[in-house]
């Protein structure tokens, strides 16, 4: 019989899992740097001396976007090691969306724990769990790409006040106005300024980098003989580090000079300040701009297709969701409007993806298409994982999801608001346990109630216009499904009372017409007799986890199996010994036969 995943029950007492947590949390997450850092000694000098100083708790580092400031942060910190005696912590934030409402979730609260391998419980606010876990700490928190989470920079003030061995350092297009901040404002790499001598222009940080990667798109480019024109080129960027990546890459098919010529011809407002935020932003478009118009009407719409992407993604995405081909994502990689890593997976900076995400929205349909085309794919990816998340393979299904998570989370999003007939049973008995095992219950809550909400939606309207009973009845499972899970993340995360009436709204809305049904049902009853055992009312609980076997013993054998469990803690805590005794005997028994 087909296995189905059970959770895990009971609740780890938080001190034990916060000292497991500390064994296995490493010295640093800092990802690693493949190309070699160029330049940044003032810089590095002066971060060191700022987090060395006992006053200085927060330090922003603030730019442009494309100055370079998550490498200089990264390699930065790394000096910092011997000085922090539990390690530097990294946290990427630029692909963590902004709270859409204040009744949200800080985003920054999961992000940070995701970095230090924290899951939460019930009991204290998600945000306090964090603090006390922190104040037992001596360590550097890196907060990455902080620019799109500026209604978070109270909890950034609270955290630097009450984890007090802790130093924040962010890296930021804006600052985040707070009184603790310091703040180190970076500028491009420096660039001669006027007519040098060759030799001594050289050394110049900006034309070593234009150096650097030109090499590596061209080996025969000679550097005396295109020297003047690169001078130009860096002046023209004003010694922005994207904007001489970018240029360099042109090396291949372009002289300098054409090169100096293109740019000049849409950026001349780079001679302007860049303090004030629109030019900073149009600074850095027109050197986007210069490298778009190079690109093929297909590579152009290609390359908009692939902004739907969050994270990264593989070959095979890209071709189904893009129509993308080996050979363009090759070409968008020499032209650097991609990366590609040792495993194979693309990327896309996320100042490119969003720029190019422009233009894909100007083109209604097409970005119509995308979308669906995106969902479809993860959603389609996720529910194959079900099948390895309940069997033997649960670590490889894992890391499956787990590599494309931002991915499918954007599809979940997008489906739940656009078709969310699309979110199958598999998708959700494939997120269900892979959100338990990461300990994500936050998360989980709040995902299944947005789909169960709008399924509900969905279902309400079916009803109405009097479709097929079998679209009706599928929306219907579909709702059932997702308020039990959101149910069972409610009590993962202390909300007995709300789990309560979410488990009971559910018990009276599905009628058991399938295997699916009866699978469901007997979880959001098994979970009900789980809630009231937890809660001491063993009474209750009782008939509930009857109730709930029986259902799953019709669904699934596995199922059916493990809902025993709860049943024989129950019958033992109420006396009843040989009641415990014959369901533990009828447990093994099952299990044993399942192998």
């Amino acid at each position: 019989a087909r296995g189905e995943f059970v959770p895990r029950f009971g609740l780890p007492t938080e001190m034990s899992q916060a000292e497991e947590q500390d064994q296995e949390t490493p010295k640093h997450n800092l990802p690693a740097q493949i190309m070699p850092f160029v330049g940044r000694e003032v810089e590095m000098a002066q971060i060191s001396e700022r987090l060395t100083d006992p006053t200085c708790r927060l330090l922003t580092i603030l730019a442009a976007g494309g100055m370079g400031k998550t490498r200089l942060a990264i390699k930065a910190a790394q000096a910092q090691l011997p000085n922090f005696t539990d390690g530097l912590v990294y946290v990427s934030l630029a692909p963590i969306p902004a709270a859409k409402s204040a009744e949200e979730l800080n985003p920054l609260v999961g992000a940070i724990a995701d970095a230090l391998n924290m899951s939460f419980h019930g009991g204290d606010t998600p945000e306090n769990q964090l603090f006390n876990h922190l104040k037992r700490k001596e360590l550097l928190l890196i907060l990455d790409n902080f620019e799109h989470l500026l209604n978070a920079v109270d909890f950034v003030s609270q955290l630097v006040q009450q984890a007090t061995d802790v130093k924040v350092l962010v890296t930021s297009r804006e600052r985040l106005n707070l009184q603790e901040e310091w703040l180190l404002t970076l500028r491009g790499l420096p660039f001669p300024q006027q007519q040098l001598p060759k030799e001594v222009a050289k050394q110049f940080n900006a034309v070593q980098l234009f150096m650097q990667r030109a090499k590596q798109v061209k080996a025969t480019f000679d550097m005396n003989e295109e020297l003047s024109a690169i001078l130009e080129i860096c002046r023209l960027v004003e010694g922005l580090p994207l904007g001489i990546e970018l240029a360099a890459a042109w090396v291949q098919q372009l002289p300098c000079a054409e090169i100096a010529n293109e740019i000049a011809a849409e950026i001349q407002f780079l001679s302007s300040s860049l303090h004030n935020i629109p030019q900073r932003h149009r600074s850095i478009e027109a050197v986007f701009m210069q490298s778009w118009q190079k690109l093929t009407e297909p590579e152009q719409a290609i390359m908009a297709k692939l902004s739907i992407f969050r994270g990264g993604f593989d070959r095979h995405a890209a071709k189904t969701v893009a129509n993308a081909s080996l050979t363009q994502l090759h070409t968008l990689v020499n032209k650097s409007f991609l990366s590609v890593g040792h495993s194979g997976r693309y990327a896309i900076h996320e100042l490119i993806r969003q720029f190019a995400a422009r233009n894909l929205t100007s083109l209604n349909k097409v970005e119509s298409e995308t979308n669906d085309a995106h969902a479809y794919y993860f959603l389609n990816l996720l529910a194959k994982q079900r099948s390895k998340l309940e069997g033997s393979k649960l670590l490889e299904g894992a890391t499956t999801i787990e590599q494309d998570i931002d991915n499918i989370r954007t599809a979940l999003d997008y489906a739940a608001s656009h078709h969310v007939h699309r979110i199958d049973f598999s998708v959700g008995w494939a997120l269900f346990p892979f959100l338990e095992l990461k300990g994500w219950f936050l998360e989980g809550e709040k995902l299944f109630s947005l789909i169960a909400k709008q399924a509900k939606l969905a279902y309400t309207q079916l009803e109405n216009s009097k479709v097929s009973s079998n679209a009706t009845s599928a929306i219907q499972l579909l709702w059932v499904q997702h308020h039990v899970f959101a149910g069972y993340f409610q009590i993962r995360i202390g909300q007995m009372d709300r789990a309560e009436q979410t488990l009971q709204e559910a018990g009276t809305l599905l009628p058991l017409t399938s295997e699916e049904a009866h699978l469901i049902t007997g979880l959001g009853l098994s979970l009900l007799g789980l809630l009231y055992y937890q809660t001491g009312r063993l009474l209750h609980a009782k008939p509930y986890l009857r109730k709930g076997s029986i259902h799953q013993k019709q669904a699934a054998d596995y199922a059916y199996a493990c809902s025993l469990v709860p049943r024989v803690q129950t019958a033992r805590y109420l006396g009843d010994y040989e009641e415990s005794r014959r369901l533990l005997i009828e447990c093994k028994k099952n299990l044993d036969e399942l192998g």
